[in-house]
């Protein structure tokens, strides 16, 4: 999801998921069978289907990966904490996964990437999407730059 779009397909990864979608030479992530429509008014229009199309990584304010396999190698820090995330589109419960010493608050500074993993997700939209979408996620990736404030939960 972007802050105009929901995008719905098959992200198409090599090697370690997270590695891949962090790339800092990759600027696009291709996705395959893509459904695209529109959050608001204002893009477009109506629904598109897409054979294949590239996503920004910028512009990603979420990614959930709904099939267990997609999640396979996904290794995250054991440590969880709980936040409130608030982004351009929806508010986000989720579980982030911090070192042993970490303070939540650092949360940001603690992590690299762009698309940052959280886990237990609970996913509350500012609007209705006309595409199928689950407000539950075992494991969500975040846009670093989609979170405007969080905290404690």
């Amino acid at each position: 999801m972007t802050a105009s779009y929901q995008v719905n397909g098959i992200l198409e990864t090599v090697g370690p998921t997270l590695e891949f979608i962090n790339d800092t030479n990759r600027d696009g992530l291709v996705m395959t069978d893509v459904r695209v429509a529109p959050l608001s008014t204002g893009g477009i229009s109506r629904e598109l289907s897409l054979p294949q199309m590239t996503l920004r990584r910028h512009e990603i304010i979420f990614v959930a990966f709904e099939l267990p396999e997609s999640r396979e190698g996904l290794h995250l820090m054991q440590r969880r904490e709980y936040i409130i995330m608030y982004t351009p589109v929806a508010v986000v419960r989720a579980g982030v996964h911090l070192p042993a010493e970490t303070l939540t608050n650092d949360f940001l500074t603690s992590t690299t990437g762009d698309l940052l993993p959280v886990s237990d997700a609970q996913i509350h939209l500012f609007t209705t999407p006309s595409l199928p979408f689950s407000t539950q996620a075992d494991l969500l990736m975040i846009g670093r730059g989609g979170i405007q404030f969080f905290h404690d939960a």
